[in-house]
């Protein structure tokens, strides 16, 4: 027993020693604080000036391609000129990058033909299907392969299209990953990962050779069980703003 607090008690001051240390690491590179210049040259009447601005009604929202949204892109841009702000590159404060906008077009129709019979299932746009806003316009016939949940995480040993050919073929996919809200999941367990954007998984779906994906719902899911809300959210009727993706 004595040898066992003697040892302790080294670890002890050891660790000691430790956190004193990284503390004063800490404080040596820890940056200077703003002086009170700096402090006191933002004031209210500043902030409520750019707020109330920016966020009026004759802004109309800022919807993108508007001229309200240049407007207030150059009104930034000014300030941030002002402030002697360095643009990252160039002289120009703007990054430019192009985006789609996607439109629900007419008709619509999945058709479901069954292999052990000539009979067919034709589904019902926004009771039992809807395009996805990343979705190209097109007409795909080709047989069905399930793969899961449709991720690939190698850095988790994990892949869904592991052994299964799917190369012309559309894929089914679960909506959610697997272990969701499990602390034994592959993935993080408490978040959605990454994997389980739908964005992702259609172009794991495309690395794969699939034409294209149908996402199910997992009914156990409680965003699953109103599905003629998703379909609203998604593709509302009244659309008051733009729905833009990223081109890839």
């Amino acid at each position: 027993m004595t040898g066992y607090k003697s040892v302790s008690t080294l670890n002890n001051r050891s660790a000691l020693v430790l956190s004193i240390l990284s503390l004063s690491t800490l404080l040596a590179t820890t940056p200077d604080l703003p002086s009170n210049a700096a402090i006191e040259s933002i004031t209210v009447a500043d902030l409520k000036s750019d707020l109330y601005f920016l966020a009026s009604d004759e802004m109309r929202g800022r919807n993108i391609s508007s001229l309200f949204n240049q407007i207030t892109s150059r009104y930034l841009s000014h300030r941030f000129e002002l402030m002697g702000l360095r643009p990252f590159s160039g002289e120009s404060y703007f990054q430019y990058f192009s985006l789609v906008q996607g439109k629900l077009s007419k008709p619509n129709r999945m058709e479901i033909q069954h292999s052990s019979s000539p009979l067919s299932t034709v589904t019902i746009l926004g009771e039992h299907f809807f395009p996805s806003t990343l979705s190209a316009n097109g007409r795909v016939s080709a047989p069905l392969v399930f793969v899961g949940y449709g991720i690939t995480a190698h850095e988790n040993n994990y892949d869904d299209y592991g052994g299964l050919d799917t190369k012309g073929k559309i894929v089914v996919v679960i909506d959610g990953e697997p272990g969701e809200k499990n602390s034994s999941s592959p993935f993080d367990g408490s978040i959605s990962s990454e994997h389980s954007r739908e964005l992702n998984r259609i172009l794991n779906a495309q690395s794969h050779g699939a034409v294209a994906a149908i996402f199910v719902s997992d009914p156990t899911r409680r965003r699953s069980r109103n599905f003629s809300r998703r379909m609203r959210s998604v593709w509302p009727e009244q659309i008051s703003r733009g729905r833009y993706n990223l081109k890839l």
